[in-house]
């Protein structure tokens, strides 16, 4: 049997939506020609790492480069262009030089005597193209990376380039140069200051476009009609903001699954290759076009839905998909809207529709790749369609049932995929609090600690470990030179769950540390990562999990493993260092609480969400020493949230949310209940202790709003509607029945509500 090629990935991170492609891609690749792969993410070569407290110590996994030699890999695969986004070339190949005589294809940059695969700029030229044929831009503004960085020069030699061919003069106002980052405000700003007219934005990357969205709001203009903005790489971003992110189409998945080919053939064969992938222009509403659901609507408005026929109606629902109905699992309800319309046409059908066959259907439905709104909008246009021929066939009857049990279903079981992910997230959250202490209940058992490191990543769904220890803990300072450890102990090591702890005198050489990891007889892709706290590297982690789990391990796990790693060193030095231990469980315990309430907590305003409430209020109405007595719920609605999100953007919106929260804290004793059940809805449970308390809060809201809107700057009101109901305490009460009759008392209030947000305008004359 031939040996496995043993190739490596080296990425700037694994929390990247970019990044993520890539790996993805590669790690197909590596399956499809059963190579072995090693994902190294090395954050970036000489990067200000003291520039954000979360990244201080970044360094660690740069070094990391330092590993990779031609006797423990076969070959490379380097995404150069991201890890060096802040040097200049000569500097990459020398951050390369442990490895340079082996065969490397570089991802999105050429360098001298190495091979490549990169995207040309041709989907950039169209999109400039477009904003000055289409939308008659003349002021088109270009915010730059770093110019180390090839990408961004490459780009921007591209915009030069139309604006030449339009006789456009270059100015140079009109560049600006960011940190590829989202947070690259100061650049758009100093643009727009400079440049009031200025009428185009062009990014050399999504991330930066983000910023240009803000800053764009921040001077009381629109993107797509005043500004038109436009991207590149086509990042899952571009589809998550609005609206909807014009950019560049770069497929980095398909990139490195040929970067990886690239590779393997460079290694059999000694040929280097330059490849170049063609870029598309991906045309959206932040250039000034409509979406395909604005023009979907244009188009139904204009044809009489009895007009339209049924083919060629889910047809144009299919386009609005934009995506293949049958990877996604929408395939399956176009084939029950077949059956529906055989069935108002006279035809019997043999499936009975309830909630089982109905999530049947909906729980394959991918919604990272469909919009949930375009899928409720496309239901509900197949549903009138469908009603129509029912009508004309005189089931119409029945088929209205069966539209209102799907309706009923949706709205009792359906939800959107981000809702789905935060639910996953917080359970996983809480598991891996109950792995970590189960880390740390061993810290002080020696072998035992590795073992149940690896056993309860093996637990998380992990499906091998190796744990690589240096025989003692190194300080690596930012500017220090990192020699990598000739041998390292190989203390356990989890492969489907065995776990086989070693003894700690067990060292290896440290070129090994690759083929360990993929001594068994099949296809592995292994994650590898730095064990490191502050200034202190421990070792080496070397993980297989899902690709899809790589954000939340780069996140969570792994820096949970660090700290119980640098716990038991510290309890090892007890004696020595008692004190800092004492912070560290500190903090550890501070993780762990975050962990533990993370799903009991509303993000933006920092006090209960509807989980939490509903968790603590039936406790404490159910507790046997509240019985009988009265108690107060009371419903909190805020009036008119739409107005002031779609009248001054969603960041007022935000600041009215918390605004009403800090209020129902200051309204509420310390022992009461408050929180936020819904999108601008609040509620507080209190024990009654006076006669008239329900006029004493509602005297006490009033006044504190009053004041808040008096005192505040904002051009509008913050208003809220109040309902409450009282009740006595008691294991049979259900809080579900006193929550519907607050509402009712909600709904009630509602009705006196007043109908404009607007501070009356203030106006100076002048004689």
């Amino acid at each position: 049997m031939n040996k496995r090629l043993n190739i490596g990935l080296i990425v700037p991170c694994t929390d990247n939506e970019n990044t993520a492609e890539i790996i993805e891609g590669a790690a197909k690749s590596a399956e499809k020609n059963d190579v072995n792969l090693f994902v190294i993410p090395v954050k970036y070569i000489r990067y200000d790492y003291g520039k954000k407290e979360d990244t201080t110590y970044h360094y660690q996994f740069t070094n990391l480069l330092r590993y990779i030699t031609p006797m423990c890999l076969d070959g490379v695969v380097i995404e150069s262009a991201s890890i060096g986004t802040f040097v200049t070339a000569d500097e990459i190949k020398r951050a390369m030089k442990t490895f340079l005589d082996i065969p490397i294809v570089t991802i999105a940059q050429k360098l001298d005597g190495i091979s490549s695969i990169s995207f040309n700029c041709d989907g950039f030229k169209d999109v400039i193209r477009h904003l000055i044929k289409i939308h008659r831009k003349k002021n088109i503004a270009f915010v730059s990376g770093p110019s180390s960085n090839e990408d961004s020069v490459n780009r921007f030699n591209a915009y030069r380039e139309v604006l030449r061919e339009f006789d456009i003069p270059f100015d140079k106002t009109l560049y600006a140069v960011g940190d590829l980052s989202e947070y690259s405000h100061n650049a758009v700003r100093e643009i727009m200051k400079n440049n009031p007219d200025v009428d185009a934005i062009c990014f050399a990357n999504d991330r930066m476009a983000i910023a240009g969205y803000e800053v764009i709001a921040e001077n009381g203009r629109s993107v797509g009609k005043d500004i038109a903005v436009v991207g590149y790489d086509d990042a899952l971003c571009s589809m998550n903001i609005e609206p909807k992110m014009t950019t560049v189409h770069t497929d980095m998945s398909y990139m490195s699954y040929k970067a990886l080919e690239q590779c393997v053939d460079c290694i059999k064969t000694g040929k280097k290759t330059d490849i170049t992938l063609k870029s598309e222009a991906v045309f959206r509403e932040s250039c000034g076009c409509s979406s395909l659901l604005s023009d979907f609507i244009y188009k139904l408005e204009r044809v009489a839905l009895s007009e339209y026929s049924l083919p060629a109606l889910i047809e144009d629902i299919t386009v609005l998909f934009n995506c293949d109905i049958y990877a996604t699992g929408i395939a399956p309800v176009f084939d029950f809207a077949g059956k529906l319309v055989e069935y108002a046409n006279g035809a019997e059908i043999d499936i009975e529709i309830n909630n089982e066959f109905l999530s049947s259907i909906y729980n394959n439905i991918d919604f990272d790749m469909i919009s949930f709104d375009v899928f409720l909008y496309g239901l509900g246009v197949l549903k009138k369609k469908i009603l129509d021929i029912a009508f004309d066939n005189g089931r119409y009857k029945a088929l209205s049932e069966i539209a209102e049990t799907i309706t009923k279903f949706l709205i009792c079981n359906g939800y959107n995929i981000v809702n789905k992910v935060e639910k996953e997230n917080k359970s996983r959250y809480i598991s891996v609090g109950e792995a970590v202490n189960r880390f740390l209940a061993n810290i002080d058992k020696g072998e035992g600690f590795y073992k149940s490191v690896c056993d309860n990543l093996s637990a998380l769904g992990v499906k091998s470990t190796h744990l690589f220890l240096n025989e003692k803990v190194v300080n690596c300072y930012i500017n220090g030179v990192w020699r990598r450890p000739e041998s390292m102990k190989y203390v356990c090591s989890a492969e489907s769950g065995e776990i086989d702890v070693k003894k700690e005198t067990n060292l290896i050489n440290t070129n090994d540390i690759f083929r360990i990891c993929s001594s068994s007889d099949r296809q592995h892709t292994v994650l590898i990562s730095p064990l490191y706290f502050g200034t202190e590297n421990y070792g080496i982690i070397a993980t297989e999990l899902e690709i899809k789990e790589y954000p939340f391990f780069a996140s969570l796990i792994n820096e949970q493993i660090n700290l119980a790693f640098k716990m038991k060193y510290l309890t090892e030095e007890q004696v020595v260092i008692h004190q800092k231990l004492r912070e560290n469980m500190e903090q550890i315990k501070n993780d762990n609480e975050k962990i533990s309430s993370i799903s009991k907590i509303d993000e933006l305003t920092g006090i209960m969400n509807r989980r939490g409430f509903i968790q603590s209020a039936s406790e404490i109405i159910a507790l046997p020493e509240n019985k009988n007595r009265e108690a107060l719920l009371v419903f909190i609605n805020m009036n008119n949230m739409k107005k002031v999100n779609d009248t001054f953007g969603h960041s007022e919106g935000d600041f009215a949310l918390k605004a009403i929260a800090n209020i129902m804290k200051r309204c509420f004793r310390g022992n009461d209940i408050v929180a936020r059940i819904g999108g601008d809805e609040y509620a507080a449970l209190a024990f009654v202790d006076v006669p008239d308390i329900q006029q004493i809060l509602r005297k006490r809201i009033t006044q504190y709003f009053d004041n808040l809107n008096q005192k505040s700057a904002k051009q509008y009101y913050i208003t809220v509607s109040v309902g409450m109901y009282k009740f006595n305490c008691g294991s049979k009460v259900s809080l579900s029945d006193v929550m519907k009759h607050a509402d009712e008392s909600l709904i009630e209030n509602k009705k006196n509500k007043p109908s404009s947000i607007m501070k009356p305008t203030k106006l100076s004359l002048t004689i």
